[in-house]
């Protein structure tokens, strides 16, 4: 939308065609969806036609923003350097896979191209005790039976981790051999759950939104969970931008941020281990 090649009024691909494209569950869709109308960006959401785009508001620049709208848009503006920097720490990197999904489809558009794209991104690890989800607790459910509950629903969200790493491989493979781009990714552990959002783009702007969790009902959508679970959902997080172009004190943050990840990659990622 931001780079004009959906314009005020064009209809949205079907809700198919979206899941296809950037290979997520319709249910996925379906929030980015709504995501986009709450940030008023999409006119005539409903289950009978495909939405179309609306004209931006005023502020729409001024305001904080759920990650799906933002991320997209500081990604486009980062990936107009020669060289590209993403340092990411999140949950289930979900928005950054549908993210650099639209960066790739911008690409193949013909737009003026990286001549480098690296990324480091930190998860947390596959054999960590996750924080979420976790199903609600039920007076008529035992212990055993709320304990293997929960390891249903994190095996379940370990293995969509795992899909969407993949997924950004491919991303990456597909610009190295596809576009002649010097594109690297590299992924690390954590040995806990973020509980915030972090992405720093090319040293330059720090992109920061708490998970907040809550109470979501049993779903029937292939990636939800047939159990009412406590979960925290990358869509819903609101982002806050920090640019050091914007004054000193942005400055500073973005440069802490900067080296805080330097430490943590350095110190979980890089270091010698037994193995």
């Amino acid at each position: 939308m931001r780079e004009g090649v959906l314009e005020v009024g064009d209809r949205l691909p079907t809700q198919a065609e979206l899941a296809s494209e950037f290979e997520v569950e319709r249910g996925t869709v379906r929030l980015a969806l709504q995501i986009l109308k709450d940030a008023r960006l999409l006119d005539n959401v409903s289950k009978g036609s495909p939405p179309r785009v609306a004209a931006l508001p005023s502020d729409e620049f001024q305001r904080p923003r759920a990650t799906v709208v933002s991320l997209n848009e500081h990604l486009a503006q980062a990936f107009s350097s020669p060289h590209v920097t993403i340092d990411a720490i999140c949950f289930t990197a979900e928005t950054l896979m549908l993210g650099l999904n639209h960066m790739r489809s911008v690409i193949a558009k013909g737009v003026p191209r990286p001549e480098s794209i690296t990324m480091r991104c930190l998860l947390p690890g596959p054999r960590i005790e996750l924080a979420f989800p976790l199903p609600v607790p039920r007076p008529d459910r035992t212990a055993d039976e709320q304990q293997k509950l929960t390891a249903s629903v994190q095996q379940k969200l370990r293995s969509q981790i795992k899909h969407q790493k993949t997924v950004m491989e491919q991303t990456f493979y597909a610009w190295r051999e596809g576009d002649g781009i010097r594109a690297t990714v590299s992924f690390g552990w954590l040995p806990t759950t973020p509980m915030q959002k972090s992405y720093v783009l090319n040293g330059e702007r720090a992109l920061l939104g708490d998970y907040v969790p809550k109470a979501y009902p049993p779903s029937d959508d292939p990636g939800g969970y047939e159990v009412e679970v406590y979960d925290v959902r990358g869509f819903d997080t609101t982002l806050f931008a920090f640019r050091s172009e914007d004054g000193p004190r942005d400055a500073e943050l973005v440069k802490k941020k900067q080296e805080a990840f330097n430490a943590v990659w350095a110190t979980y990622v890089e270091r010698p281990t037994l193995a």
